[in-house]
């Protein structure tokens, strides 16, 4: 997906991979004992995990994401940092 970018007057174009597009779809998991305690709803990023699972590479560059350039929420860039440590044989914290 190609899209532009305004950066004052100067135009720009994004290449966003499939993967990186993909961070922006998620589902929300809302339990009723989570909603009770005040939980905010789980969000799972179902597309990325299968394009991971099945072998996408993934490109080092993501590593860095601006979400604000991919339109990412704070909840795709947080899954995205715990999930590349676990594919980089890291621990999450």
């Amino acid at each position: 997906m190609v899209r532009s970018a305004p950066d004052s007057d100067i135009k720009r174009i994004l290449v966003i991979t499939l993967f990186e597009y993909s961070l922006r779809k998620y589902i929300e998991i809302k339990e009723e004992h989570d909603r009770e305690l005040g939980y905010k709803p789980k969000k799972l990023f179902i597309i990325s995990e299968l394009l991971i699972l099945n072998g996408c590479k993934v490109s080092q560059h993501i590593k860095d994401l601006q979400k604000e350039d991919l339109g990412l929420t704070d909840a795709a860039v947080e899954y995205w940092k715990i999930r590349s440590l676990k594919l980089s044989g890291g621990k999450a914290s």
